[in-house]
């Protein structure tokens, strides 16, 4: 194969890859935030918990 299929082949790959996670996605938010809000996600790779503070409000 030559150099320029295969990096084609990924690029196709990687856009479909990012189509589907945008679809899985798509029912977690509106389209526009609320005013005064914010959206935060917090990726957790430990083994134990964490605890998470925003605006004084403590969310295990």
């Amino acid at each position: 194969m030559k150099l320029t299929q295969l990096f084609t082949a990924i690029a196709l790959a990687a856009v479909g890859h990012t189509a589907l996670a945008a679809e899985g996605n798509a029912d977690l938010y509106d389209a526009v935030a609320p005013a005064d809000s914010a959206f935060v996600r917090v990726l957790n790779l430990s083994d134990s918990n964490i605890d998470v503070t925003l605006s004084g409000k403590v969310n295990p």
